[in-house]
This record gives structure tokens, C-alpha cells and sequence, in this order.
């Protein structure tokens, strides 16, 4: 679990980054993608489990479409 904890010694991102926060998530703590989404802009939040392409597929390629 290091590497989500520990802090990311890549480059500096210089590109956006969307990140989905899944609400009804029971593999992460809720912690743990609010934590990944910190730096994220925008963070989009989705009413679904870990994977939302299963239980909202058109949920995530909405998001993936805005993004562009």
C-alpha cells in the first residue's frame, strides 16, 4: 500500500487530472481516494462501488468525455 500513502517522487505533473471518487466504494477507506483526489481538478464523484464501468458504465465515459 506504499504507494498510496507515500509521496510520489515522479516529476512534476503538468497536464490535468480528472479523478473519480467512487461514493459506495467498499474495497478503499474512504480516506484513501479522497486523499488520491487531493491534487486532482476536477474531482468527480460517482454513487457507485470500486468499479463504476461495471455498475454505471456510462457514468465514467461521461467523465472521460468532458475531459477531453
Amino acid at each position: 500500500m506504499s504507494g498510496v500513502t507515500a509521496p510520489s517522487t515522479g516529476p512534476e505533473r503538468r497536464h490535468p487530472v480528472t479523478y473519480i471518487v467512487c461514493e459506495r466504494d467498499q474495497v478503499l477507506a474512504p480516506a484513501v481516494p479522497e486523499r488520491l483526489a487531493a491534487d486532482a481538478d476536477p474531482i468527480e464523484r460517482l454513487p457507485s462501488s470500486h468499479q463504476p464501468m461495471f455498475s454505471l458504465p456510462d457514468a465514467p465515459a461521461d467523465v472521460l468525455d468532458r475531459a477531453r
